[in-house]
């Protein structure tokens, strides 16, 4: 998200919050189909990533990751191809 935000020319705080990320996302109109999903488990995200790296550890499902992991694919994916189309517009 925050490639995308600095290909936008966004400027951020310094920040591992996925819901502020997202809410920045919304202001340059990029959406993707897995955005909903994103928003609910935007918080989760935010704890696995903290968790992570201050070493309070993970604990969470197979299902979760996966459903993650699509979010990040379907994120991705819009991002590649709006680069893409941008590409051939020049």
């Amino acid at each position: 998200m925050k490639a995308i935000l600095l290909e936008n020319g966004i400027a951020y705080d310094k920040s591992h919050d996925i819901r502020y990320l997202l809410s920045l996302l919304k202001e340059v109109d990029f959406t993707f189909d897995k955005q909903d999903a994103l928003e609910m488990l935007s918080d989760t995200v935010t704890d696995w990533e903290e968790g992570s790296r201050y070493g309070r550890g993970v604990k969470t499902t197979v299902q979760t990751v996966q459903r993650v992991h699509n979010i990040y694919k379907s994120l991705n994916e819009t991002f590649l191809e709006t680069q893409e189309e941008n590409n051939r517009k020049e």
